[in-house]
């Protein structure tokens, strides 16, 4: 613990090294305009915690600040946090003041927060680029060799998710209800529209299967929810839901087979359903415009991200040939976020898969 404290401590000697070169993956902005980056060259990791560097950028400066580097710890179980140093910066990127806290308090991680904001963005750029170590690990979930995503059923033993979820499985295990753990074959996929269709035996009198809505019939505008299970490592196995609208009705480069919206997701969302405010099924979460997109153009997105519209499912359906009796009850009318949720973890499930 001294050690990594020390570690990111040092940080502050070559704060304005940092400052020129770090490559900035992931930010939080304030209504304020203040925006929090982190430093991944700071980022240090133990069993239960998850030790970092960000710099606050201000809108303008804020008794002769301009920058802030803080060197903090979030406890991931507990989604907890506290602050460990904070160094202020100049207009010269020079340090003007430096604190150390070695005795404060754990906080919760308040959400919608700046603080959960950059703990997501810290946890998802540890996902995406796994150190040698955590790759060794036995309950590392997204290593090279395992992934973890969502699925939906849409009759009692077939569920939808992603075709880049399964491509290249040894071995699929489906998780219902955060317990019962069976296993999955791959009925079919489509590369093409990212979609793939698994057979699960074992769940038919437990499950209930999700109604397919009519994607065709969306509108720019429209209220959406995302359930699914991101990143699970961090964050815990049980579903998460989140709000967002439709911003547009093509997807990335107007593919026209996707929507874009504005739901924030995580690694471990791809192939979960997106719902309707009648709990109907209008897409399939499939992917956001994330580090790859800020590494070649410079641009860090927010909230842009991207699902597989319904009237895809039918189409793979339709091309093998498959003849199902879907489930066809909806609510008439939008129902709470709440119902919603209760309707979805009904039907939804974790998808652990280990690749070649």
């Amino acid at each position: 613990m001294k050690r990594i404290l020390f570690l990111l401590l040092i940080l502050f000697i070559a704060v304005p090294v940092y400052a020129a070169n770090v490559h900035l993956v992931g930010y939080a902005a304030t209504e304020g305009g203040d925006k929090y980056y982190f430093i991944p060259e700071s980022i240090k990791t133990s069993d239960k915690s998850i030790f970092v560097s960000s710099m606050r950028d201000f809108g303008f400066a804020r008794n002769g600040i301009y920058k802030r580097v803080t060197s903090m710890v979030f406890n991931p179980g507990a989604k907890q946090y506290k602050l460990l140093a904070t160094a202020s910066l100049g207009s010269n990127g020079k340090v003007i003041e430096k604190r150390e806290f070695p005795e404060v308090a754990w906080h919760d991680i308040p959400a919608n927060s700046a603080a959960e904001a950059l703990f997501l963005a810290v946890t998802r750029y540890i996902v995406q680029n796994p150190s040698p170590s955590q790759n060794q690990g036995q309950n590392q979930s997204y290593s090279n060799k395992k992934a973890s995503a969502t699925g939906f059923f849409i009759t009692p033993n077939i569920v939808v998710t992603n075709n880049h979820v399964v491509s290249a499985a040894k071995q699929i295990e489906i998780i219902y209800n955060n317990e019962v753990k069976v296993a999955a074959t791959v009925i079919c996929t489509d590369p093409g529209s990212d979609l793939a269709l698994l057979r699960v035996v074992g769940l038919e009198k437990i499950v209930c299967p999700l109604v397919i809505g009519k994607s065709s019939e969306i509108k720019e505008g429209t209220r959406i929810y995302t359930v699914g299970f991101p990143l699970p490592s961090y964050i815990g196995t049980t579903a998460k839901i989140t709000e967002g609208l439709v911003s547009g009705i093509t997807g990335y480069k107007g593919d026209l087979r996707q929507f874009e919206i504005s739901a924030s997701i995580q690694p471990g969302n791809s192939g979960g359903p997106l719902l309707n405010e009648k709990a109907e099924v209008i897409g399939v979460v499939a992917a956001e415009l994330g580090r790859k997109f800020a590494d070649k153009t410079g641009i860090i997105p927010q909230n842009v991200n991207f699902a597989i519209k319904s009237e895809n499912i039918q189409n793979l359906l339709t091309s093998h040939l498959i003849r199902l009796n879907l489930p066809m009850y909806c609510h008439k009318s939008a129902i709470s976020a709440t119902d919603i949720m209760e309707t979805a973890k009904k039907g939804i499930v974790r998808i652990s898969v280990v690749k070649e």
